[in-house]
């Protein structure tokens, strides 16, 4: 049974329509057949899409229809919504995309991996050696496979065995707590959560050591994770103990009533005022804030087609909105002060090397090798500074600041700043 998924586009984010299908509307309206309107942000978690039976890779595409409207004819949610590109198989379970003259003698796991966020290739690989692959139709166990335009890939996704997460001794540094929630400064190396190549000394693993109770909203691998830093980014999260605190937290962060302010080292030397300077204007545009100008980058961030773990601007990314400003600058590098209006992978470091002012450090984004230079830490100078929002309980409104880790001062003496 088919579904129609409408999302209006005159207001892309507040409703999604779901009709004619069995699956969906028995699970949402508990009447069969019957169609109903439902807040997209219902659809957007995991740990709703779990509830419905959709899976994580269906989560994955509610989340990604934010702000996109249109018309989709699906079979069951694939995982991402790939515009022009995808549709859906016959097969309940499986999706279809098809190669095109950008596509040519592209690698089949490659290929595949390019269309699914949040899947490695590695994962791609075990699916195509499982005969959960095929080419126009035929079975493909060869993952160099090279397409031609034209060819249709069938894709049966296999869920992840389940994570089993343990509580850990790792030291934590808390910013604040209650009975809603906790704000932590991350320290740099710790991910958030558990993945590829990590099962242990995660974020997680630290907080079901600290913390009695800890949401359920985003899984049983992610309990209490509201939003996420990179690994080796520094500085202050919130993350949520109660159920219904998370879901309020969650609606600030996707209505963009979450102020999210970075400090970040940046090769080369950023003026203070981005009037003038035609190569900075290429990518943004001054805006003036609280007295001061700041340069607004407004390019949208997808996937990078070549490299899995990088991201890259394009015009079929997804909106993503940066402010940035320099604080100092001295010997050839600046500190700079970012705000973030939106919260995409590795948007600061995206965006700022986009500038011609990558974070030092940051070789996966152009920055340059630094092994000589005494004092900077093996990593990339990324730093959440500051973090604003309403407590989802009193309303009240809160401001948390992380200091700056040892290693990152050390490294902006060493860098003249």
């Amino acid at each position: 049974m088919m579904a129609t998924v409408l999302v209006s586009s005159a207001a892309p984010c507040s409703s999604v329509r779901l009709c004619q299908c069995r699956r969906f509307a028995s699970g949402l309206c508990g009447d069969e057949g019957r169609a109903c309107h439902w807040p997209l942000s219902h659809l957007c978690e995991p740990g709703h899409a779990d509830i419905l039976g959709l899976g994580r890779f269906h989560a994955v595409f509610f989340s990604q229809m934010r702000g996109r409207g249109g018309r989709l004819l699906v079979r069951r949610a694939p995982a991402i919504l790939g515009v022009d590109r995808s549709v859906c198989c016959a097969n309940l379970n499986s999706m279809r995309f098809t190669a095109t003259e950008e596509d040519a003698r592209e690698r089949l796991d490659r290929f595949i991996a390019g269309q699914l966020e949040d899947v490695s290739r590695s994962r791609v690989l075990s699916w195509i050696r499982a005969g959960r692959v095929q080419v126009s139709g035929a079975p493909q166990r060869k993952a160099s496979h090279r397409l031609r335009p034209g060819e249709t890939v069938d894709v049966e996704p296999a869920d992840p065995p389940p994570l089993t997460v343990q509580p850990e001794a790792i030291d934590l540094s808390i910013l604040y707590e209650d009975d809603h929630l906790a704000v932590v400064n991350k320290e740099a190396g710790m991910s958030v959560h558990a993945g590829a190549g990590i099962r242990s000394g995660t974020l997680v693993n630290a907080l079901l050591h600290h913390f009695a109770d800890l949401s359920a909203v985003s899984g049983a691998a992610r309990p209490g994770i509201v939003h996420r830093l990179d690994r080796f980014t520094t500085g202050v999260m919130v993350v949520a103990k109660r159920d219904r605190a998370h879901r309020r937290l969650q609606e600030q962060f996707q209505s963009r009533k979450v102020s999210k302010l970075y400090w970040a080292a940046v090769e080369g030397c950023v003026p203070a005022d981005p009037h003038g300077n035609a190569r900075l204007q290429r990518h943004g545009r001054p805006v003036m804030q609280d007295g001061k100008w700041w340069l607004r980058i407004d390019m949208p961030i997808r996937r990078d087609k070549r490299n899995r773990v990088k991201m890259a601007t394009g015009y079929r990314g997804r909106q993503a909105v940066t402010d940035m400003r320099a604080m100092r600058t001295g010997r050839g590098n600046s500190l700079v002060e970012v705000r973030i209006h939106t919260g995409r992978t590795h948007q600061v470091r995206v965006h700022l090397s986009s500038a011609g002012h990558p974070v030092v450090g940051d070789r996966l984004y152009g920055a340059r090798r630094r092994q000589a230079l005494a004092g900077l830490p093996g990593r990339h100078l990324l730093h959440a500074r500051r973090l604003g929002f309403t407590h989802p309980e009193t309303a009240r409104p809160m401001q948390f600041e992380a200091p700056l880790p040892a290693d990152f001062e050390a490294g902006l003496k060493a860098l003249g700043l």
